[in-house]
């Protein structure tokens, strides 16, 4: 009974265990160079760092690293994005890394900081901002 279903359906099973082969070498080969844990965090704190080093500036600064093909209708937008999703990393990244918390939490105090800040005397959040980075819970 079994060796009739393989008869009529060996195209269909051969198909399946090919493709299912296919996919099992394709993994290893896309996972050969993932490395270590440790490598991934030194990798993910790099970046952390070279973001903060662009964005938890002053204010002035922050809008003169905007990409020239923005313009300038589109500074404070920008600004606000990029403090933003650096707020979004480094909440998540306290997270998976609770030895970071620390640091996180004044990293994130200085972007609210920056974004409630006038440049120019423009606010790049006009709506007023109450937070406590101490409420956060990771």
């Amino acid at each position: 009974m079994i060796w009739d279903f393989i008869c009529k359906h060996k195209v269909v099973i051969i198909s399946i265990l090919t493709l299912l082969l296919i996919k099992i070498v394709w993994v290893k080969w896309s996972c050969r160079d993932n490395g270590s844990l440790e490598k991934e965090q030194s990798e993910l704190l790099q970046r952390r760092n070279y973001l903060v080093g662009k964005i938890v500036v002053e204010p002035q600064q922050l809008l003169d690293e905007m990409p020239s093909g923005i313009g300038l209708q589109f500074q404070g937008e920008w600004a606000l994005y990029s403090c933003s999703m650096l707020t979004e990393a480094l909440s998540n990244m306290a997270e998976i890394y609770p030895e970071t918390k620390e640091d996180a939490i004044r990293k994130i105090d200085s972007l609210i900081q920056i974004v409630k800040s006038p440049v120019n005397n423009v606010k790049l959040l006009s709506l007023p901002i109450e937070v406590n980075p101490f409420a956060f819970s990771f």
